[in-house]
């Protein structure tokens, strides 16, 4: 029994180094889905205010084009010299191109028919129309108007200035206002003196009563 000591000695031996040497077991750990970064929420923007009213804009004129041709209906306040103003007209060519004649007058409602810039390039907006009266002549409408005659003939094309007739229009180039003409008064006429009749005197008698 004794000669067998030192086997099971060496025996104990190696199996105490082979447990010593013996590798960890390695455990896989569970892979954890990626964290997702919390939404940012952006509310409503809110304008903020600092009590200052908003400055109130002039209306602009709103043209519409129908079959070639540019429309604008008239709006309360509106006036034939801002409109022409607004679409850098003159006012000749808004009244000529919808038959107004000499009238300035505009009404809410009305449509217009505004007709292109290009032929009347260069014109004041104070252009107007003038409907010749029975009697009347270039010079006297220049003249009342404070316009040169030759201006008159060029603007209107006119061949011979002494051929005016009642109704013809014509097209003012004013550079300013219409100043409505005035008309002329004649002195009155001054008449003879009157002479005044002096009282007659009348005679008094007394009767003589004879005795």
């Amino acid at each position: 029994m004794r000669r067998f000591w030192p086997f099971l000695i060496l025996l104990a031996l190696l199996t105490g180094c082979s447990a010593a040497t013996e590798e960890p077991t390695v455990t896989a750990l569970a892979t954890l889905p990626p964290v997702s970064a919390p939404a940012t929420v952006v509310g409503p923007v809110t304008a903020v205010h600092d009590g200052t009213p908003a400055p109130t804009l002039p209306p602009v004129p709103s043209p519409t084009t129908s079959g070639g041709l540019t429309e604008y209906t008239v709006r309360p306040g509106d006036t034939l010299l801002g409109i022409a103003a607004a679409f850098d007209l003159p006012m000749a060519a808004i009244q000529l191109s919808n038959g107004m004649g000499d009238s300035t007058v505009v009404r809410a409602g009305e449509v217009l028919v505004i007709p292109p810039r290009e032929p009347w390039a260069g014109a004041s907006r104070f252009w107007v129309v003038h409907v010749v009266a029975e009697g009347e002549t270039l010079v006297g409408i220049a003249r009342a108007y404070g316009l040169d005659v030759d201006a008159l003939v060029a603007v209107n094309g006119l061949t011979d200035a002494d051929l005016l007739r009642a109704g013809q229009t014509l097209v003012l180039p004013l550079d300013g206002p219409v100043v409505a003409p005035t008309a002329t008064v004649a002195p009155p006429t001054s008449l003879p003196p009157t002479a005044t009749p002096l009282p007659t005197p009348t005679a008094s008698l007394t009767a003589t009563t004879a005795t």
